[in-house]
């Protein structure tokens, strides 16, 4: 299986779930926890290591093999990293630190997802998704 057919899975396993572009994510972020992904504070007199935080995220790339983030919390140093499949354990590798990037927006993440850029429409990817669990 490829990353990018795991993804698939387990967006369409929570897609009673997404009805909103808040949610359409929560698959992904349930993987990057698996990694055990960390990065640090933005406070130099107390620099510590702690979770990612989701509230800056970006997607800007997104293939069979991988995906490639930028996140972090407004009080943590954004990374871009990269997320992936290695001997079917999610794994991730980070890229750059500091750095954020604006990526794709939610409907160019669910065609590239699904191999689909017939529409650039959210609605259509809601009423895509709950059919696909009928």
């Amino acid at each position: 299986m490829t990353f990018k057919e795991l993804l698939r899975k387990e967006t369409i396993k929570n897609s009673k779930e997404i009805m909103y572009s808040e949610e359409l994510y929560e698959p992904l972020y349930d993987l990057i926890d698996k990694s055990n992904l960390k990065t640090f504070t933005n406070d130099e007199n107390n620099r510590k290591e702690e979770e990612i935080d989701f509230e800056n995220f970006s997607v800007l790339e997104l293939n069979e093999d991988n995906i490639v983030i930028c996140a972090g919390g407004d009080w943590q140093e954004p990374i871009k990293f990269e997320l992936f499949l290695d001997n079917d354990n999610i794994k991730t590798k980070i890229l750059e630190h500091n750095v954020y990037d604006e990526g794709i927006y939610d409907e160019e993440y669910l065609s590239m997802l699904f191999n689909d850029d017939k529409k650039n429409d959210f609605e259509h990817w809601v009423d895509y998704l709950k059919d696909l669990i009928k």
